[in-house]
């Protein structure tokens, strides 16, 4: 999901970041297309972006996601991973932000070798569409995502990751570039844990909901009144800004069935923008991963 302003939205994200890359010979064997849902549950303190307290809205919202996946062998060492996925969220305060999406996304993974230790690289390119109840926010955004993964040891996995978002909207100050890097670490604390924690390096445009200030008049690229905080006649407007972020996620991973596990996880993210304007903003999510 790409909420309000382009911070990566790490919902959920999958413990056990190595497994699961390439398919095992039983897994092999089975049908190559797999149905993945999803039911989440968040807080977010900050959904503005916005550096001073007054302006700042936070909301809890809910997340529902189905995907189908169908994953090919091109040769011993090559696989090709094709995913759709539709989604919807309820942001429970804020109605405009409210939306659903659709991406389809291919990734080609190679592995050199079929050894526990051998490392896996990819290449990714997704594209997504975007439809919110706020017409601003209506947008299609595409991102290319290189990434090698590889296990430290038998209970300890990690990956590094290279990506660029691009994000062309129905207004000109939702249009947003940037760029990541970033690793990600998992533990398998038990059969049936998984502990995993991750960090990316944030670099591109963040829109900020907030009253006019001359500080941030002056260094935003485009300013919009933002109708989803109360437009010109509550002195909302929405900015975009050149950034620098730090994101940081801690999370667990607890399978309670064969088809079913609890993710819950919390991200903290701190953005520093031209002129000084600098936010905080925390998101704590709780969900359901059921596979079919």
């Amino acid at each position: 999901m790409t909420r309000t302003l382009q911070l990566p939205v790490l919902c959920l994200a999958a413990a056990g970041i190595t497994a699961g890359l390439w398919p095992s010979t039983a897994e092999a064997q089975r049908s190559p297309i797999r149905i993945n849902g999803e039911l989440s549950a968040s807080y977010d303190d900050n959904l503005s972006n916005a550096q001073v307290e007054s302006d700042q809205a936070g909301s809890a919202l809910a997340v529902l996601a189905l995907n189908a996946s169908y994953r090919k062998r091109l040769t011993p060492n090559a696989v090709l991973l094709l995913r759709g996925t539709a989604a919807a969220e309820e942001v429970d305060e804020f109605e405009g932000l409210s939306n659903v999406s659709g991406t389809l996304l291919g990734r080609l993974l190679y592995r050199p070798g079929r050894g526990l230790y051998d490392p896996t690289v990819a290449v990714s390119l997704s594209g997504s569409v975007h439809e919110y109840d706020s017409d601003i926010r209506d947008s299609n955004s595409y991102r290319l995502m290189f990434m090698a993964s590889n296990r430290i040891s038998t209970r300890i996995g990690g990956r590094i990751l290279l990506l660029t978002d691009f994000r062309d909207s129905d207004s000109e100050v939702f249009d947003n570039r940037s760029q990541q890097l970033g690793f990600d670490i998992d533990f398998r604390y038990s059969r049936k844990l998984t502990l995993y924690s991750g960090y990316r390096f944030r670099v591109g445009d963040i829109v900020s909901s907030a009253q006019p200030t001359l500080r941030i008049t002056h260094w935003a690229e485009v300013i919009e009144a933002d109708e989803v905080y109360g437009g010109s006649a509550n002195n909302r407007f929405a900015y975009r800004l050149e950034t620098v972020g730090n994101i940081f996620t801690l999370g667990g991973n607890i399978s309670l069935t064969r088809q079913l596990a609890l993710d819950v996880q919390t991200r903290y993210a701190t953005v520093n923008g031209g002129g000084t304007n600098e936010y905080e903003r925390w998101t704590t999510t709780a969900g359901l991963l059921l596979r079919f």
